[in-house]
């Protein structure tokens, strides 16, 4: 991948910037983001999260956000893979050349608050939530529609939503009534 810089969406889009979070010597664009948005990827990447978080940190701006969703590690599924004798991620190991590697880790909710705060962002919102996947076949289907009063169970839901800034001050938190995680919610 390189650092290129595209529009998104057409000639008035946002500025989209590929980037291999793996790589040590891949250069950082000297811009500062505003937003940079991590959608299912930080399970694919064979290093702690924190990593690539703190490089990525170091590219926002004072007031700049950071906003990632990532499968739940202990998502109804997951639970029945387990139960069912059968592997939940691929094999856990560093890409040959520019091969895409299928998900590495999953993460709780807890130890991607605990990522983000090693990286050195504030945890501003994070909450579980269900994606909408019933799965490929009739029979998942099935099974997720009999399962389905199990995924209001907070922790057995199927994704992870997280906003993180570089820096906040202690007002801004009061801002979010409605968010499911906050700093003083770790019991």
């Amino acid at each position: 991948m390189s650092t290129e810089r595209r529009r998104c969406g057409g000639d008035r889009g946002p500025v989209c910037v590929d980037l291999n979070l793996l790589k040590d010597d891949e250069l950082l664009p000297e811009d500062r983001f505003d937003l940079v948005i991590l959608q299912e990827v930080i399970g694919h990447l064979p290093v702690p999260p924190y990593v690539p978080l703190s490089r990525i940190r170091s590219r926002l701006k004072p007031e700049g956000r950071l906003f990632l969703t990532t499968p739940n590690a202990s998502r109804l599924r997951n639970v029945l893979y387990l139960l069912s004798g059968r592997e939940v991620l691929d094999h856990f190991r560093f890409p040959e050349g520019e091969e895409a590697l299928g998900v590495q880790q999953e993460y709780t909710l807890r130890q991607m608050v605990w990522h983000f705060e090693k990286a050195g962002f504030v945890v501003t919102f994070g909450a579980h939530y269900n994606c909408g996947w019933r799965g490929r076949s009739r029979l998942a289907a099935a099974a997720h529609l009999f399962l389905r009063p199990l995924t209001g169970i907070a922790h057995l839901k199927s994704g992870l939503m997280i906003t993180e800034a570089k820096s906040v001050q202690a007002d801004f938190l009061r801002c979010w009534p409605a968010c499911r995680w906050r700093p003083d919610a770790r019991a």
